[in-house]
């Protein structure tokens, strides 16, 4: 008897066309087209391997991923780059010094990356500095956070650091109070 070829809507009923054209049923969703009344053996091979066909390009389709999503992540080169650039500085035996810079304070840590933890840190804050200069935003006290924080860089026994100018999701310059705090450092006796 002759197969009748009918719309289709899915993936899933083209899948079925295949199974429906081998004996299954008479019926095989093909594409959206009118009804179609084929009768020889020659019509009906053809619009077996055209449904084959076409279930497997638009499966293929839907498991390729789009070359949008697989290059465009957030940032994710730069943010490698950035971490395979810290790590490598560590295996050269130098800690990553981290500033952070307010209006009103400033901060610094010396971190293992490897391990994710904090080593030494000083501030504005800490109470040999603030009763010293209780005004934590200028460049002396920078100065003095960079130095006492050399001692106890020292005392954790590292003599190398490097400064991370992308600290946190602000680019510090080398400038002012940042400058100063690594300055002190430096005059602390530990290699930047």
């Amino acid at each position: 008897s002759p197969l009748r070829v009918e719309g289709a809507k899915s993936l899933s009923l083209i899948s079925r066309s295949v199974q429906t054209a081998r004996g299954l049923s008479q019926t095989v969703f093909l594409s959206k087209t009118a009804p179609l009344e084929l009768g020889t053996s020659l019509q009906s091979n053809m619009v077996l391997r055209r449904a084959a066909v076409l279930a497997l390009a638009v499966t293929a389709a839907a498991l390729v991923p789009t070359r949008l999503t697989t290059s465009m992540g957030s940032g994710s080169q730069v943010a490698y780059r950035i971490r395979r650039k810290r790590l490598s500085n560590q295996d050269k035996g130098r800690m990553r010094l981290n500033v952070f810079r307010s209006n009103n304070h400033i901060y610094a840590q010396v971190i293992d990356d490897k391990a994710g933890s904090t080593l030494c840190s000083a501030s504005t804050l800490d109470d040999s500095i603030k009763s010293e200069n209780p005004k934590g935003n200028d460049q002396a006290a920078a100065a003095k956070v960079g130095v006492l924080l050399a001692e106890r860089a020292k005392a954790a026994g590292l003599e190398k650091l490097y400064f991370d100018r992308k600290s946190g999701q602000k680019n510090w310059l080398f400038h002012g109070r940042v400058k100063a705090l690594v300055d002190g450092v430096r005059e602390g006796g530990v290699t930047i």
